[in-house]
């Protein structure tokens, strides 16, 4: 749907409005062209509007002036970059979260927050440096202290920023607003439908997460977001996730417990943008397992092998650096901000970090 599309280029598009020409405001971004002059108070208000640098306390009037400008189309989405843009450069996570949540038009975010239940704690997804919300102050600043010889603890404290196992730095991206936009009690499967997933819809109508979608806007342009309630009969084994490019599926008993399954699965989703060490499958090492099993107990009956080769893939999958940070993402859920700061990812994860592997 149109409405849960970003603008290709919002603060652009802020200039082009300002300017009156997209050609003059695209080259005016590029060369840092001071604004047009205009008469009287505009002016000031004008310069004001379009700076990406923090500004001081609006009077009454700036914000009556930007919330009506805020229901011009493609503007309102342009003044969100914009302040996004600003919190960052004011290092204010909280203030970077309420702008990107006013991509969501403003009808429609009122809906959301009225159907919404509370989905409890947040946790965070790590992001990395093709994030349009990376911090690239923060991450030198990381890199640093880490030739100074700071602890990777104290660089984490004090940037924001960290190593992951994998060797590429990190950064979080608060979850506080992600919540499902759809009515999770309606996708329930039967067995008409061989109790596979209902619901197939663009992830954005499913699935409000502005700040995810701000850091990676291809995710919210093309991803689709695949849901299943399971009934209360069906065994908690039933719960399941699973990403494949920009496909996510989740089934699960609860609304909490699905949504803590996309955010692993979202995760998965921002490795495969970054580069960064993915996840897997336990079938992916079935096979060399079992076959390693028969080979080393050869008066053992292969059909008595299947349950040992079963756990060993499960715990080599377990053990993928992209399946243990997915982990670590959904574990960071009950941490307050504070907190977040305080305790450092990697503390966040449930396996030894030298039994990690990359794939």
């Amino acid at each position: 749907m149109a409405d849960n599309k970003l603008a290709p280029d919002p603060v652009n598009a802020l200039l082009a409005a300002y300017y009156g020409n997209p050609n003059l405001a695209a080259q005016g971004r590029r060369m840092n062209l001071p604004a047009r002059q205009a008469p009287g108070p505009f002016s000031e208000f004008a310069t004001q509007a379009v700076s990406l640098d923090p500004q001081p306390d609006q009077g009454y009037g700036t914000m009556a002036a930007e919330m009506a400008l805020g229901f011009v189309p493609g503007v309102g989405q342009a003044m969100a970059a914009r302040d996004i843009e600003r919190a960052r450069r004011d290092n204010d996570p909280l203030g970077m979260g309420m702008a990107a949540s006013s991509f969501v038009p403003f009808g429609k975010l009122i809906n959301a927050l009225r159907g919404r239940k509370q989905m409890g704690p947040v946790s965070e997804i790590f992001s990395g440096k093709n994030a349009k919300t990376w911090d690239p102050i923060a991450a030198a600043k990381a890199v640093e202290l880490e030739k100074a010889g700071v602890d990777a603890k104290a660089i984490w404290q004090q940037t924001g920023t960290w190593k992951a196992p994998d060797g590429m730095w990190r950064q979080e991206i608060p979850d506080a607003s992600a919540g499902f936009r759809m009515d999770f009690n309606s996708a329930v499967p039967s067995k008409s439908n061989a109790y596979m997933p209902v619901r197939d819809l663009p992830i954005g109508g499913a699935f409000n997460h502005p700040e995810l979608y701000a850091a990676y806007p291809d995710i919210l342009r093309t991803g689709r977001l695949e849901v299943a309630k399971s009934p209360d009969w069906m065994p908690a084994s039933s719960n399941s996730g699973n990403q494949r490019g920009n496909q996510f599926t989740v089934r699960d008993k609860t609304e909490e417990g699905a949504r803590s399954t996309v955010l692993h699965e979202l995760q998965h989703g921002v490795q495969q943008r970054e580069g960064f060490a993915s996840g897997g499958t336990p079938s992916q090492f079935y096979n060399e397992a079992f076959l390693r099993l028969v080979a080393e107990n050869p008066r053992t009956p292969p059909s008595r092998l299947t349950k040992a080769a079963d756990d060993e893939a499960f715990a080599r999958y377990r053990a993928l650096m992209g399946e243990a940070e997915a982990r670590a993402t959904q574990a960071r859920a009950n941490l307050t901000a504070a907190e977040r700061r305080n305790v450092f990812p990697e503390e966040s994860y449930d396996l030894p970090l030298q039994l990690l592997r990359a794939k």
